[in-house]
């Protein structure tokens, strides 16, 4: 009897937008790396289904092309099948769009595009891409396990993104009554609120959470807005130290005794620096 080879499949993040597939063949009782497949992902709009994968990556490690899986007949009929759910699929096609429209990558030519596939060639990006629903199909057809690795990897991604968003939305909620606060506990003093006040709470929270102060931060991780590159898990204990420190203004308490006991209460959850 044939011996049947299985491999698992690990996929990781090896850089910003660049992802891989660790393969792991432990046909002989042993697990041992073969290699790893490394493709391109844009992750935006991942929840909706709107993820784009880079199909030549992907399938350069089984030795195959995604001109062939594209020119199949029954790939044919999978894309005739997504345009007639166009109600599930939203912005995937249409009976009144092109199946495939010219592109230019602005670095060479591309030859073609829709909705689930464009094709560039040239440039940062060269290679095939594909939608998240269409590089599902076209894992399934490089190798089923890849496909059930791949699928179970986007449904984490999915819930990592919902949690993202959830604890990012709750960290901005919490700015606002924490500056009503420090406005209300300055009045209440007969002092005006200057927009530095109010930095300077922000600052403090940032202080606790991160160790630094948002300009040291932005510098070094050389970002824009902070609260959009915190994982979740830092947006969250972000929304905690702020509805806390909001507490002990409406309270009275100084700017030093709320640093220190910030600092004893927060920072030894500290996520990273």
């Amino acid at each position: 009897m044939k011996k049947v080879t299985k491999k698992n499949f690990e996929m990781v993040e090896i850089d910003c937008n660049k992802f891989g597939c660790k393969v792991v063949d432990d046909s002989e009782g042993n697990a041992v790396e073969a290699a790893c497949i490394e493709f391109g992902c844009d992750l935006a709009g991942i929840a909706d289904g709107g993820a784009q994968f880079n199909a030549t990556g992907m399938a350069k490690r089984f030795g195959k092309r995604p001109h062939d899986f594209l020119v199949a007949a029954s790939t044919g009929e999978y894309i005739a099948a997504l345009c007639n759910a166009d109600s599930h699929y939203p912005n995937q096609g249409s009976e009144n769009s092109a199946l495939y429209t010219s592109v230019d990558s602005g670095n060479g030519n591309s030859r073609f595009q829709n909705s689930y596939v464009r094709v560039v060639k040239g440039g940062k990006y060269q290679g095939t891409w594909m939608a998240q629903v269409m590089a599902l199909e076209f894992a399934r057809w490089l190798s089923p396990d890849f496909r059930v690795a791949l699928d179970k990897w986007i449904v984490d991604q999915v819930k990592r993104y919902k949690d993202w968003t959830a604890a990012r939305e709750w960290s901005r909620l919490g700015h606002r009554p924490m500056t009503d606060a420090t406005v209300s506990a300055r009045a209440a003093l007969g002092k005006e609120t200057l927009s530095h006040h109010h930095s300077n709470e922000a600052n403090l929270v940032n202080l606790v959470v991160l160790g630094m102060t948002a300009k040291e931060y932005k510098t070094l991780h050389g970002v824009d807005n902070i609260r959009d590159a915190l994982t979740a898990d830092q947006n969250d204990l972000i929304a905690k130290v702020q509805k806390a420190n909001t507490a002990f203004i409406e309270c009275g308490f100084d700017y030093q005794f709320r640093k220190e006991a910030l600092m004893r209460t927060y920072s030894p959850t500290l996520l990273l620096k």
